[in-house]
């Protein structure tokens, strides 16, 4: 990335050449060169060089008689703009991250009414009086917040503006394109599937050091009571608020500085939010391929429908081996992740050969004079995105356990 100069410097310069070559500095540079009148002062220094030319170039740019400060000008505005769009980055970033630290508050309120009398009875009755609490949670502290998150940024208005600073768009329509829907959510559901292999070798290599995550489960399933309460509370109402949450309110709003920068943000988010390390690095990849699922079809219908398959797939498994044993639940679940895989391998061949130039990655938002990795530099160093990661990271590390490695 080029060095830019801040703005002393760059005022002395322009200042210095404005002195010895008697550049007029009334005369504004408005923005509004064309090819066949005026071209802007960096066309005309690119253009009237060769070789590997700087992107923003400095130095006098006396040659063939032109002389225009109009340029400096041009570079100085190109850095104004560019350091006000990181700072509304990392305000996004700050925002986010009150966000999850809310979030955070809220969830250790609600697990603390747990043991309280009544709630304590229900919760310790079974899987069902947990699948009910789950369900409280995933609503109030998930779908709350996030909802509460939606209003702020709607109501954040630009400066002397007026206008909303964030655009919210929950897209519950149909996808336009029903086809393309298929094939992704063919795509994710197999990069879910890879994703859950390569953590459970993660799990596995911690386990031989015995470090456990310290994550537990929903009881298994006694009844078709129980069944029907873990796939509503495990398999239809977190996909629902979860993808409201993640990709219907946080990543919309910062699909305003590029697609790229909405997808992997919000999936790291996604990823610290789910709180024990079992968890984040499985939510963290997910989360890419729902956002990139929602991005391409228009809809957050296929970010849900991936994610409800996805812990579809637990749920029946637990069943399976409640009702069989641990043999047929865990083949089961294994014929399904290879199949799943295989499918999302085909589902992508023609996936690329049919909508290879959707551009759904190309899109760069407000911000283009910064690249995706620097928005998204910006947007996790913000200091409440730090603060909120940590506490997170914190969780996770008090959620581990340890126990003697076994041979």
């Amino acid at each position: 990335m080029e060095n830019i100069p801040d703005n002393n410097t760059f005022n002395e310069n322009f200042q210095n050449n404005t002195q010895q070559y008697g550049v007029n500095p009334n005369t504004a540079y408005t923005g509004t060169y064309t090819q066949t009148a005026q071209q802007s002062p960096s066309v005309i220094y690119n253009n009237a060089h060769t070789g590997n030319v700087p992107q923003y170039h400095y130095g006098n740019p006396n040659f063939a008689g032109i002389i225009d400060n109009r340029y400096y000008q041009e570079h100085q505005e190109k850095m104004r703009k560019r350091r006000e769009n990181e700072k509304k980055i990392r305000s996004i970033g700050n925002i986010s991250g009150l966000a999850l630290i809310a979030c955070f508050i809220i969830a250790s309120v609600f697990s603390s009414l747990i043991f309280l009398p009544g709630i304590s009875d229900i919760y310790q009755s079974g899987l069902g009086g947990q699948a009910i609490i789950n369900l409280f949670y995933s609503v109030i502290v998930i779908g709350g917040t996030f909802f509460a998150f939606g209003q702020i940024l709607k109501k954040t208005s630009e400066k002397g503006i007026g206008k909303p600073k964030y655009n919210i768009d929950v897209r519950l329509n149909a996808p336009k394109d029903p086809v393309k829907a298929v094939l992704l959510v063919l795509i994710s559901f197999g990069g879910c599937m890879l994703a859950n292999f390569f953590t459970s070798m993660l799990t596995a290599f911690f386990d031989l050091f015995g470090i456990s995550s310290g994550y537990s489960s929903l009881q298994d399933p006694k009844g078709i009571t129980d069944f029907i309460l873990m796939c509503i509370g495990t398999a239809v109402i977190p996909p629902l608020i979860e993808e409201y949450a993640m990709r219907g309110v946080l990543m919309s709003s910062l699909r305003k500085y590029g697609n790229v920068f909405a997808i992997v943000g919000s999936a790291y988010i996604f990823g610290v939010f789910h709180g024990n390390f079992s968890q984040i690095p499985f939510a963290f990849i997910c989360g890419l391929f729902f956002g990139y699922a929602v991005v391409a079809s228009d809809s957050l219908w296929t970010g849900i429908i991936i994610h409800a398959l996805n812990n579809s797939l637990s749920c029946i498994s637990s069943v399976l081996i409640q009702t069989y044993d641990e043999n047929v639940g865990n083949t089961f679940f294994y014929v399904c992740s290879v199949s799943g895989i295989v499918l999302g391998a085909l589902a992508l061949a023609i996936y690329i050969l049919r909508y290879r130039n959707d551009g759904v990655l190309k899109y760069n938002g407000d911000a283009e004079e910064l690249p995706p990795k620097t928005k998204i530099a910006k947007f996790l160093k913000s200091p409440a995105m730090i603060g909120a990661t940590v506490i997170y990271i914190v969780e996770a590390i008090l959620m581990m356990t340890t126990s003697s490695a076994t041979a």
